[in-house]
This record gives C-alpha cells, structure tokens and sequence, in this order.
C-alpha cells in the first residue's frame, strides 16, 4: 500500500525532509526546482507586525531607497542565509 510501503512514517518524513532542505539550501546544482524555474523561495514579511518600518529607515531612504527596494534588499539579505546555510534544520535532517 502506497508508494514506498516499507518504510515508516519516520523514515519517509526523513526523507522528504531531506529533498526540502536540499532544495532550499541550494544543494542541488543546476537541476534544482529553483534554477528551473519551478519554485522560488520569497519571505512572507505580512505576519510581521510593524514591518512596514524597515522599509522606511531614515538611513535607507538617505541611501536613496524607495520602500519596494528596501523589501528587495531585505529579501536578499535573507536569502543569503539560505545560500550559506545558516538556517536551522528539522531533527531529522543535517546540514550534511
């Protein structure tokens, strides 16, 4: 029954745990959904309360950012955690 049927609910949710963060740690090359285009990794900053204040900082705006390119810088300035690898990964699955 089901696709894999010999392996436990624990060991499958391992498993996609590991192709999740393979793909969000940019693991996989030239053949990640990512680089084909199949999925894109953008933070939600909605449920921030207050978030609207980052992209009005008076040294950004004395930089010459508008409020979307605060988000944009913000947004990349995140990303690049992901890049590096410095986000914190589920109990099942290490950076390795």
């Amino acid at each position: 029954k089901g696709l894999f049927p010999q392996q436990s609910k624990e060991s499958l949710s391992a498993e996609v745990w590991r192709w999740i963060m393979r793909e969000f740690a940019v693991d996989t090359g030239w053949t990640s959904l990512e680089n084909m285009k199949l999925v894109a990794f953008v933070p939600n900053f909605d449920p921030i309360k207050g978030c609207n204040l980052l992209w009005t900082l008076p040294t950004l705006a004395q930089a010459g950012f508008s409020s979307d390119e605060a988000q944009v810088l913000y947004s990349f300035l995140l990303d690049q955690f992901r890049d590096n690898r410095a986000v914190e990964y589920p109990e099942e699955v290490g950076p390795d």
